[in-house]
């Protein structure tokens, strides 16, 4: 091997050596990327299990997508904070309305263990023991926390605009 073959070869192996850590440093982003989908994604999954869970009146299926020490900020009532009083609350809600809503997801920021959800949604609102039906649109804030792996609710907030889109 020559001089001029050797430093060929160590030039072509140091730009070799260059290409792969810029595609080793995007492999790194695509799968920190991917995984942050794939948060984004479970987050989102449980938003829409607790928009079932409203449509179908069922404090049963609301209650485990929770942390134990939940909160929820509803318009025109008080804060309900933890497990017990979010049972109580849940089970007088869907005791006295129906509700058929539909959600939808504006934005999911997912950071470690946290995450946070913005979305509005067009909600039928059913007084049980009138009948009476109106429509409503709302925005929801949701806090997200990372609880034995899997994301629960820690926190929803929401408004209520009465408007007659239906």
């Amino acid at each position: 091997m020559t001089i001029g073959t050797k430093a060929l070869c160590v030039a072509l192996t140091g730009l070799a050596a260059l290409a792969i850590v810029p595609a080793a440093s995007q492999a790194a982003d695509d799968g920190a990327k991917l995984r942050a989908l794939q948060q984004q994604k479970q987050v989102e999954q449980v938003i829409e299990k607790y928009i079932r869970g409203i449509n179908q009146s069922s404090t049963d299926a609301l209650i485990p997508l929770f942390t134990k020490d939940g909160v929820v900020m509803a318009p025109d009532a008080p804060t309900v904070e933890g497990a017990d009083q979010l049972k109580a609350s849940l089970d007088y809600f869907v005791s006295t309305i129906k509700l058929n809503a539909r959600i939808f997801i504006d934005e999911i920021v997912v950071s470690g263990d946290y995450a946070y959800v913005r979305a509005h949604s067009e909600v039928k609102v059913t007084v049980v023991h009138t009948n009476d039906t109106h429509p409503e649109e709302n925005r929801e804030l949701f806090l997200m926390r990372k609880d034995a792996g899997n994301w629960k609710i820690a926190l929803v907030s929401s408004d209520c605009r009465e408007n007659y889109y239906m």
